[in-house]
């Protein structure tokens, strides 16, 4: 088992996660709650990424706010990474 911090600027903030590879899961963990999925064949690091990046748009749209397109497509992107 592995674990290992990680920040990502998303809608100019920066949020901090953590994320755990067990076997062929990964759980990413954030001050708004964790999600485990299944590995496949994404890198651990860019799949956290996104991940959190879900994460935080569902605390947003709990709250009442939303992500621009822009900012929610560039979290899907390799550059970005």
């Amino acid at each position: 088992m592995s674990s290992f911090d990680f920040s990502e600027n998303i809608e100019g903030q920066l949020y901090h996660g953590k994320y755990t590879v067990i076997r062929e899961n990964i759980m990413v963990t954030c001050e708004f709650g964790k999600k485990t999925i299944r590995l496949g064949h994404t890198h651990a690091k860019i799949l956290a990424r996104m991940v959190l990046g879900e994460i935080v748009r569902d605390e947003l749209r709990r709250r009442g706010s939303s992500l621009g397109l822009k900012a929610a497509a560039s979290l899907y992107s390799p550059l970005h990474l």
